[in-house]
């Protein structure tokens, strides 16, 4: 089974599995990771393990399958829509369209007015080419500052762990914040735990988002159609939300 779909200019039909149902089988997997390392005893258990303790953290895991879906489909845009159709050149899409028309016997002017409904208006088409772009530094910039929380949170319980102060005390003269002395570095303090959540839930948008992005340029380039299929029926499987489908094609 593929991650996910490919176009070129060869009909080729690839089954694949529905994208949305594996991510969410993959979050509610690491959900489920997440529950269970919140038990003591798991955790314990986990870092008896050394420096690899850190590698199994639920945190950890569900941002290397963010990233590998974030890096698949990067290539694809940039393979396919930068590349192959030279950022979604008129001419290419023109040429692209005017096969849909050949296959459905469309006369000229209604080839004409089919292509009036793919257009992307100038500024959508400029701002939809740059927001690939603009995810992925997003996608970096706030990766960034989460691993900036996560070796905070490590670096404070290697402290208290020594009987070292974790944080400078506030103006009154009281601690900081209370930080564990479990021995468990990576395992994060229960509110670091859900501000890793809520800052992290963006890095899952941005990746759907681009996914989402890519089915969408299919359509309006035309890249969806396949000789043999009704360029409706190929439409409905790249739009409509696939719990509705049980897979999807395209063009390889």
């Amino acid at each position: 089974l593929k991650l996910g779909p490919k176009r070129g200019p060869v009909a080729a039909v690839v089954r694949v599995m529905d994208e949305t149902l594996l991510g969410w089988i993959f979050l509610i997997g690491m959900m489920i990771w997440r529950m269970f390392l919140r038990c003591h005893c798991s955790q314990k258990l986990l870092h008896m393990c050394g420096p690899v303790a850190w590698m199994f953290q639920w945190y950890n895991l569900t941002f290397a399958g963010l990233v590998l879906l974030l890096v698949r489909t990067f290539w694809d845009i940039v393979k396919y829509d930068y590349v192959g159709f030279r950022f979604l050149s008129q001419d290419k899409i023109h040429d692209q369209i005017g096969k849909i028309c050949d296959a459905k016997g469309l006369s000229d002017a209604d080839c004409d007015k089919f292509r009036e409904d793919l257009v992307i208006p100038p500024w959508l088409h400029t701002f939809s080419l740059v927001a690939p772009v603009c995810g992925l530094l997003g996608f970096f910039i706030l990766s960034m500052r989460l691993s900036y929380f996560v070796q905070t949170n490590a670096t404070a319980k290697r402290k208290v762990q020594q009987g070292e102060q974790a944080f400078p005390p506030n103006e009154d003269g009281t601690p900081e914040d209370k930080i564990s002395t479990d021995g468990m570095p990576w395992k994060l303090a229960d509110r670091m735990d859900w501000v890793v959540i809520i800052l992290g839930t963006p890095l899952i948008f941005i990746v759907m988002a681009m996914r989402s992005l890519i089915r969408i340029w299919t359509v309006m380039t035309g890249t969806a159609f396949r000789e043999g299929t009704a360029w409706e029926d190929m439409e409905r499987l790249e739009i409509v939300p696939p719990a509705t489908n049980r897979g999807w094609f395209r063009n390889g």
